[in-house]
C-alpha cells in the first residue's frame, strides 16, 4: 500500500498519535513472529500493546512503508469497530532522532493471550472457545471481511474470560480479483495453518485470493489446536526453513495430508474433550475444495 492510496483513503488524523501520549517499555519486547516486534507500555495513561513490523527489505522491493502498512491495518480496524475486537488507539511514529521506528498502539490492553490463558486454566471448556471464535468470524464474514490465518495466536482473553480477536495483519475485504501475496513470506508455523489453494498459490506465484472458504480451513486447523495443544503440522527440526516450507506444501496439496485425531487415552489435552462430532467438524473443514467446507455461520449452529 503506497502513501498515495492512503491519501486516497482519506485516513483520518486521529489516527496519527502524539509523542507525549505514549510511554514505551523498550524492555518488554517479545518476538511472536518473524516480521513483528511486540512492546508493553502506555498511552494516556491507560496500560497498551504496542506492535513495531520489523523494517525487512521485502517492504522496500515492493515500495511498501511499515507507516502505509499499519495506517492500513489501524484505517481498516477503525471502519469495522467491533466489542470482539482489541481495541485500535492508532498508529506512532518514533522522532528520527530516536530511530523513527514505527507502532501499531492498542489501548487499553489487559489482556492474556490464548495459549496462556489454556495453561492458566486447562479446565477450561474448549467447545465454548471454539464457538466463541466462530462467532467473531461470523461477524468478519457478515461484514465482508476475510482473516486470513486463524490461530490461538490470534485470539486473546480479558479478566472476565471474554475471548478477543487481537490479530487483524492479514485481515481485508473479500475480494477475488485480489491475489493474496504476504509481502515477507509466511513462516512455517504460519503456512501451518494456510488453506491449501492458498499454499498452492504461494508455490506458484498464483492469483488464490483470501476468501471465507479459506477462513473456515484454518479454523479446522485452529480447532485442532485447541483441542489438541499441538499444531497441526510441525516441520522437521533438521530442515531448513525453505526445506520445511516446501514439504509443508507437498504434503497439504500434492498429497491431501490432513493432521490425524489423537488416539483415545493419548496425553493430547485430556481436558479438551475432543468428540467424534467434533472431530467430523473439523475434518469437514479441511476438505480440499473450498466449495464443499462449511460456512463459520453453519458451523456455529452445528455446535450449539
Amino acid at each position: 500500500m503506497s502513501q498515495q492510496a492512503l491519501v486516497t483513503l482519506q485516513i483520518p488524523d486521529d489516527l496519527t498519535i502524539s509523542s507525549v501520549d505514549v510511554q514505551i517499555a523498550m524492555d518488554s519486547v517479545s518476538w511472536p513472529d518473524s516480521m513483528t516486534n511486540i512492546y508493553r507500555g502506555f498511552y494516556r495513561g491507560q496500560p497498551a500493546r504496542f506492535k513495531e513490523l520489523r523494517p525487512l527489505h521485502c517492504y522496500v522491493q515492493a515500495g511498501v512503508g511499515v507507516r502505509s502498512i499499519l495506517l492500513l491495518i489501524a484505517f481498516l480496524r477503525r471502519q469495522h469497530p467491533s466489542s470482539r475486537h482489541v481495541p485500535i488507539s492508532g498508529v506512532y511514529q518514533e522522532d528520527a532522532s530516536l530511530g523513527g521506528r514505527v507502532f501499531l498502539v492498542e489501548s487499553p490492553y489487559r489482556y492474556v493471550g490464548l495459549r496462556e490463558y489454556i495453561a492458566a486454566n486447562p479446565g477450561a471448556e474448549r467447545r465454548l472457545l471454539l464457538k466463541r471464535a466462530l462467532e467473531i468470524i461470523v461477524d468478519l464474514h457478515s461484514r465482508g471481511l476475510v482473516h486470513g490465518i486463524v490461530r490461538s495466536k490470534s485470539f486473546v482473553v480479558d479478566s472476565s474470560g471474554k475471548l478477543l480477536l487481537s490479530e487483524f495483519e492479514m485481515m481485508r475485504m473479500e475480494d477475488p480479483n485480489t491475489p493474496f501475496h504476504p509481502i515477507g513470506g509466511l513462516s512455517v508455523a504460519t503456512m501451518a495453518f494456510a488453506a491449501p489453494e492458498l499454499l498452492d498459490s504461494l508455490r506458484s506465484n498464483g492469483s488464490a485470493p483470501l476468501t471465507k472458504a479459506a477462513d473456515m480451513y484454518s479454523m479446522g486447523c485452529f480447532a485442532y489446536e485447541l483441542f489438541t495443544g499441538k499444531a497441526p503440522f510441525v516441520p522437521n527440526e533438521r530442515h531448513t526453513s525453505h526445506m520445511a516450507q516446501v514439504e509443508l506444501i507437498t504434503a497439504v496439496v500434492d498429497h491431501n495430508t490432513r493432521p490425524e485425531r489423537p488416539p483415545p487415552g493419548s496425553n493430547a489435552q485430556p481436558h479438551s474433550h475432543l468428540t467424534g462430532e467434533v472431530w467430523g467438524v473439523i475434518e469437514e473443514c479441511w476438505d480440499p475444495v473450498p466449495a464443499s467446507r462449511p460456512s463459520a455461520v453453519d458451523l456455529l449452529r452445528r455446535l450449539h
